[in-house]
């Protein structure tokens, strides 16, 4: 791994008083050498007390009631933001989130490097975890070889040094190797992960439509991924690239057979057999638009 500058690549961590709110408890940065360049305790200004996070990172409100609040460091905090191109972290869309909201600015072209995402590609996904429901850091550091006990998560400073040892882990064992800049490196990364990412979202997006009988008369609509299977007696079931669109477009089609007061439509041999001959692709820039859809045809 080649670096042009140490200053180009931070690694954080934040800890909070409370996930409803933006108010941070302490924040750790280490540049890519391993050096922690910032770390500071916050006293929140709003939060008294956060009971069910302190459990979690063992921040005391007796540990903060002396520290400056987070507004009086935000100038130290902003200059290292604007100074460096790649942020470094473990689900770093949350730090990120919060950091916005505690006032500090400039995100917009900053490169994010999100650990938990190049776990996943590397080594996650070959051991069945789920893109978007993977493990926390201490499984992904283990399973990386790096000593971290249970003990020593959730404090800002231990969780931000690990996670950029399981960058350096990362790189090295799975990535380009030793010889290309590490900027190249992550360009590259991006590029395979949004890629994984793609398929990923189109594997999930297929899955069966199926047409059951309902107790009140008339049939019910049910959308189930591929390997579901509904607690009920099928009349007939279809396969579909995106079961999001697919139930959306025979909801509509099918609306002016819903019966009074009823989830169910009275179908006849006509609408059968176009339910039977039913199909769709799946079409990446639309498939959120057709859960939107969706969402509000079920509603109204």
């Amino acid at each position: 791994m080649v670096i042009s500058d140490r200053w180009e690549f931070i690694c954080l961590d934040a800890e909070f008083a409370d996930s409803r709110n933006n108010e941070i408890l302490e924040l750790s940065i280490y540049d890519i050498s391993g050096e922690e360049i910032y770390h500071q305790y916050f006293k929140p200004i709003k939060t008294r007390k956060w009971n069910n996070t302190e459990k979690i990172h063992h921040i005391t409100p007796a540990m903060v009631k002396d520290k400056p609040t987070f507004k009086e460091c935000a100038r130290d905090i902003q200059s290292i933001i604007d100074r460096v191109g790649y942020i470094i972290g473990f689900a770093t869309e949350n730090d990120i989130k919060h950091l916005k909201g505690s006032g500090i600015r400039h995100f917009t072209k900053k490169h994010v490097v999100n650990i938990r995402e190049w776990y996943w590609l590397c080594l996650g996904r070959d051991k069945g975890y789920d893109m978007l429901n993977g493990p926390g850091l201490t499984v992904c550091a283990g399973d990386l070889g790096i000593y971290f006990p249970d003990d020593d998560a959730h404090s800002a400073s231990n969780d931000a040094k690990v996670t950029l040892d399981c960058f350096v882990e990362l790189e090295d064992k799975y990535m380009s190797g030793s010889d290309n800049y590490v900027t190249d490196i992550v360009a590259e990364f991006k590029r395979v992960y949004s890629e994984a990412q793609a398929e990923y979202h189109r594997l999930n997006a297929r899955g069966r439509i199926f047409l059951l009988k309902s107790d009140g008369g008339g049939y019910r609509l049910k959308r189930l991924k591929i390997d579901e299977s509904p607690d009920a007696d099928v009349v007939e079931s279809i396969t579909v690239d995106d079961r999001f669109r697919a139930e959306y477009e025979l909801r509509r089609r099918f609306l002016h057979r819903l019966l009074p007061d009823s989830s169910a439509y009275e179908l006849n041999k006509r609408d059968l057999a176009y339910f039977r001959s039913y199909s769709n692709k799946y079409v990446p820039l639309r498939a959120k638009h057709y859960k939107r859809l969706l969402q509000m045809l079920v509603k109204n």
